[in-house]
């Protein structure tokens, strides 16, 4: 089967890390499985990357108005405190459908993909007929533009009064929302979700009504994650074997909510047990922590192991194994990669119970499960993991092997396999063509052997009419005025230059006229017969323009003492000449 994987990033993330693992396991089964993408990853051979196709100045000028507006401005300033989780209409996007690009293709799986494919471009792919499969990472697929809805189940409704914007006049979420359930009701259209919970929320907007919604756990090597001795694994990131250690990572510590204030108020409510407090203030205890880092960790008053941003699956193993406990606090989450990653390195993790996570982790079995996020009670269950390695080492082999039954490569893609050959797919004994097919026509080479495709942005006719499209036109002559401004600016800024070098070309002149020999000789006549310029170098005060500069050279040139030595100069020009050509033998 000939699949195209589209994706905005194919190496920074969680989304892109699990569209990694679905891509080389759906090739493993034999599917030839291109990844279409913003921002490729070398180490991928097929990965094409998309670029802009230049339209004339007057339509590109109007494409990145709507950039500005609907992608970024808009949303930006009004964003409210609720969460800083990224919000994206996906209004805008590169127009693929008409490329030439997908003709080859039999199925389209859809991954992460804000600020690269839009609403209406997803759109145009699902009408060429073929199946489209979109891989849920998070709610965006199915809200007015939130990645997660912080609590809110607008989405089951019609998104208006957003809370995670302060206003909203154009009633953006909200029209969001109804373009997603008209333009993916189709049949061959489907969501796969990784999780129930988020399967359930999705079948509750009504987005995906007509091709449905299935449930398809993410995947992990487990061939690469595996249980490793923890003594061997602290020894090798550089620690005793006896500390004791928790872990907690993400790619962005500093997103809300991913929990962080919650770790730091669970690591102070575990410092309520003497034994804690002991081992903290022994040494005995480490929080190790990787990703971006925040200061607040520091201020924890635990000793920190800060192992930074890790993109070695091999180094990322070592770490899990090294930690005794898996810290998992998040307010929102769906199926994180971390979590699969430790449960198979046979580390333990204590979770809130939201989400997702309940799919995967069974309180007391595999790991431990808090709700209400209650920190105390998350504490203790860490508390309680430190400090009975033989309970910890059952959860810890029963969540290896819960991975091993439920998540390796191979089932995932088994089972997107049969959805795709269920939608009606031709398999891949059914389409011998040669690699890229007819969509040779459409690629383009860089020099560096990579092969890209360019198309242009394409803003929606929605967004052209009515008070989006009068929004749109606004943000158009703004930008016109702000470029207007740029360049008055540049002018201004060109103009100060040229004045502060002609001031100081003047600054030179003066210094020279007035320490000249000529100008000395007739100090005693200037003191009795000829008046310094009042405000000028001659007088009290400095010159603060190259105008006045300028005018206090032209009247010192014009002086009486300085036109009385003219002859004194003349003549020691002359002889200065003479003396120059005596000196290089022109005189016998």
């Amino acid at each position: 089967m000939r699949i195209a994987v589209f994706g905005t990033d194919a190496t920074h993330g969680g989304a892109s890390r699990a569209m990694r693992r679905l891509i080389a396991s759906l090739s493993r089964r034999g599917h030839a499985v291109d990844l279409v993408c913003l921002t490729p990853d070398p180490r991928m051979a097929d990965c094409l990357a998309v670029r802009r196709r230049v339209k004339s100045d007057p339509e590109n000028a109007m494409d990145d108005a709507a950039v500005r507006l609907f992608n970024e401005r808009y949303v930006r300033e009004r964003r409210s405190a609720v969460s800083n989780t990224l919000f994206a209409p996906q209004l805008i996007g590169y127009a693929l459908a008409d490329s030439g690009l997908l003709e080859a293709y039999d199925a389209f799986n859809i991954h992460w993909v804000s600020h690269f494919l839009s609403i209406h471009g997803i759109a145009e792919i699902a009408a060429l007929g073929k199946p489209v499969v979109l891989t849920l990472h998070d709610m965006n697929f199915f809200t007015g533009g939130c990645h997660y809805s912080a609590g809110c189940r607008g989405y089951a409704a019609d998104c208006r009064d957003c809370p995670q914007l302060r206003d909203d006049p154009l009633e953006l979420p909200a029209a969001v929302l109804r373009w997603k359930r008209r333009l993916y009701a189709e049949p061959n259209v489907t969501a796969v979700a990784p999780t129930r919970w988020l399967g359930g929320c999705a079948a509750e907007s009504g987005v995906f009504r007509e091709g449905g919604v299935t449930v398809i756990p993410n995947s992990i090597e487990t061939d690469v994650f595996v249980p490793g001795a923890k003594d061997a694994a602290k020894a090798a990131i550089g620690l005793d074997p006896g500390v004791k250690t928790l872990l907690f990572g993400a790619y962005n510590n500093d997103e809300h909510r991913k929990g962080f204030d919650h770790l730091a108020e669970v690591l102070r409510h575990m410092r309520a047990d003497a034994r804690i407090e002991a081992l903290r203030g022994s040494g005995g205890i480490r929080v190790l922590a990787f990703g971006r880092s925040t200061p607040d960790l520091a201020a924890s008053d635990y000793p920190i192991h800060d192992l930074g941003l890790i993109d070695d699956d091999i180094r990322l193993a070592t770490a899990y194994a090294a930690a005794d406990v898996f810290v998992l606090p998040s307010r929102e989450d769906n199926q994180p990669n971390v979590m699969l990653e430790a449960m198979a390195c046979g580390t333990p993790p204590v979770a809130f119970g939201v989400g997702g996570i309940p799919d995967t982790i069974t309180d007391g079995v595999n790991g431990r499960v808090i709700q209400g996020f209650d920190t105390a009670a998350m504490a203790a269950a860490v508390t309680e993991l430190l400090l009975a390695p033989a309970r910890a080492a059952a959860m810890a082999r029963a969540a290896r092997e819960a991975i091993e039954e439920s998540y390796p490569l191979d089932l995932q893609a088994a089972r997107y396999e049969a959805l795709l050959q269920a939608m009606g797919a031709k398999t891949a004994a059914a389409t011998e063509r040669v690699r890229r097919g007819v969509a040779d026509a459409a690629l383009s080479h860089g020099r560096d052997g990579s092969c890209f495709v360019e198309a242009p942005l394409s803003v929606p006719v929605d967004l052209k009419t009515g008070v989006y499209g009068f929004a749109l036109n606004q943000q158009a002559k703004l930008d016109t005025a702000e470029a207007e401004l740029r360049r008055l600016r540049a002018v201004v800024h060109q103009h100060e230059r040229e004045q502060e070098a002609l001031s100081a070309r003047l600054d030179a002149i003066l210094f020279g006229l007035t320490r000249s020999t000529s100008w000395k000789a007739t100090r005693t006549l200037r003191g009795g017969r000829e008046r310094a310029t009042p405000g000028s170098r001659l007088g009290t005060d400095r010159p603060v323009s190259a105008r006045q500069k300028l005018a206090e050279v032209m009247t010192l040139l014009h002086s009486t003492s300085w036109e009385m030595m003219a002859p004194l100069r003349l003549l020691h020009r002359a002889a200065d000449r003479l003396w120059r050509r005596l000196r290089e033998g022109l005189i016998p």
